[in-house]
């Protein structure tokens, strides 16, 4: 996670500021070199030395609930990052840091305060903005992300996930050609991406540029062709282009590629029905019609299969 390395390389120059004993220094570079080797164990031992010899040592301590959390360990996490915050109340990066972890832990209305609290302590800090918009996004509250999102690009403009997202928020906004232009900025800025390509795919076909969704879309399979949904988004636009065959292609692979997928034997069942086959599709669609349409909660499938359903019922 981006916003727990920024952490870390802030509190190389921790120590400086706190003069902590010179062996709860060592420990924690240490600590450092072996987190970002993905050593967590070593890790969590050499920071647990650290803190152990100097306990006033915030960077410290929230370097151990780091490696609590990348180890998967969200309530010893919680401790830890708590006691950093309790050494120092006013470190903004601990605090966004223990944000994280609450949302993680399903306290919520906790993270936003805290999220608030690293905003308060330093108003140019833009991830406790990114994790502010995300909140807002999952509540529902497109226009308060929006507000998030662009003030984290504010403070820092190449923040390509507060891009990717403030993409995907204008979208569900309804701001589709600003939706085209943030996500290519963001592209720019942070290099071949699968998942942005996927969302810009995504802006395109909303806006009726199915070359381009088409275009996107490929690209993001080639540079990660493990993903299902990009297979069921490009099969999408394959059906625009009647090109029935490559579709039908996209949809089977997707199915390969994570057999818990119930939307590509939907999709295939619909794309029969749409041209009079099966009636083993008339069997799926009957047993599936009246649940969820989807689901891989993917806004792109489920509109997509919806318009193919009314098409057939009509």
């Amino acid at each position: 996670m981006r916003v727990i390395i920024f952490a870390i390389l802030l509190f190389l120059s921790c120590y400086e500021v706190i003069r902590p004993q010179n062996k709860a220094v060592e420990y924690n570079v240490r600590g450092l070199e072996a987190l970002q080797q993905g050593n967590y164990e070593e890790a969590i031992e050499q920071f647990s030395n650290a803190v152990e010899v100097s306990p006033e040592f915030a960077g410290a301590w929230n370097n151990l609930g780091l490696a609590y959390f990348y180890r998967g360990d969200n309530e010893m996490a919680l401790k830890a990052l708590e006691k950093a915050c309790e050494v120092d109340y006013k470190l903004p990066e601990a605090r966004n840091n223990l944000g994280v972890v609450l949302k993680e832990l399903g306290e919520v209305e906790r993270a936003k305060t805290e999220f608030r609290r690293a905003i308060k302590e330093r108003k140019d800090y833009a991830e406790p903005y990114f994790h502010l918009g995300i909140i807002a996004g999952e509540e529902g509250n497109w226009a308060q992300a929006r507000e998030f999102f662009e003030r984290a690009l504010d403070i820092e403009p190449e923040f390509s996930e507060a891009g990717k997202n403030l993409g995907i928020t204008y979208i569900k906004l309804g701001m589709i050609p600003r939706a085209i232009r943030r996500l290519k900025i963001t592209l720019e800025n942070a290099g071949e991406r699968d998942d942005i390509h996927d969302a810009l795919g995504y802006a395109y076909f909303l806006n009726g540029e199915y070359n381009e969704a088409l275009k996107e879309f490929s690209i993001a399979i080639n540079l990660n062709d493990k993903n299902p949904l990009y297979y069921l988004h490009r099969g999408i636009i394959l059906i625009e282009f009647s090109r029935l065959d490559e579709a039908r292609s996209d949809f089977v692979k997707a199915r390969e590629l994570n057999k818990e997928f119930s939307t590509p034997v939907l999709l295939l069942a619909l794309l029969d029905l749409k041209h009079g086959k099966s009636e083993e599709s008339e069997k799926i669609l009957k047993r599936i019609k009246h649940s969820n349409l989807t689901s891989e909660n993917d806004a792109l499938i489920e509109e997509y299969t919806r318009r193919l359903l009314g098409e057939i019922e009509k």
